[in-house]
């Protein structure tokens, strides 16, 4: 989390629901784990002895770290660009294409973008933009959340 955003007496903008269902706080919660680095997956859980291996229960391809799972599980993919592309379509409508490709060139930068867009803020310039791609990568997070919890149920049988 970069914590230079971070402002006493301030919610983070994950909290920003504007609707406050009961949908909406889950979806919230799930960010805010990710935010924090409080979001479990098997990188986590193999530090602690907690899961035979680090690698990915999906892909089985590489460890299950954030990057693999925000932007490269394979099995999480269909998900991933549907939620991921209507915000990278916003953001470059107010930036530009050659801003985004100048910016967002780095899968880190990416990755800074969906877990906290404040860090672009001298890019993005406008809170409403920032609200608008927070609630979007809000939603991207709790559906690639759900679809890989789905996925290890059907795996565990």
């Amino acid at each position: 989390m970069d914590s230079e955003h971070l402002l006493v007496g301030k919610n983070h903008p994950v909290w920003t629901i504007f609707d406050k269902t009961k949908a909406e706080v889950r979806k919230a919660i799930i960010k805010a784990r990710i935010v924090s680095g409080t979001f479990i997956l098997n990188s986590d859980r193999a530090k602690f002895n907690q899961a035979p291996s680090s690698v990915c229960q999906l892909c089985n391809l590489s460890e299950e770290n954030i990057s693999h799972f925000l932007l490269e599980c394979p099995i999480l993919s269909n998900t991933r660009i549907t939620y991921f592309q209507p915000i990278k379509t916003y953001v470059t409508e107010h930036i530009t294409a050659e801003v985004w490709h100048s910016v967002f060139q780095s899968k880190s930068n990416i990755i800074r973008l969906i877990i906290d867009c404040r860090h672009f803020s001298q890019t993005l310039r406008d809170d409403k933009i920032m609200n608008m791609i927070e609630t979007k990568t809000r939603e991207m997070c709790y559906k690639l959340y759900i679809k890989r919890l789905k996925l290890l149920e059907a795996m565990d049988g």
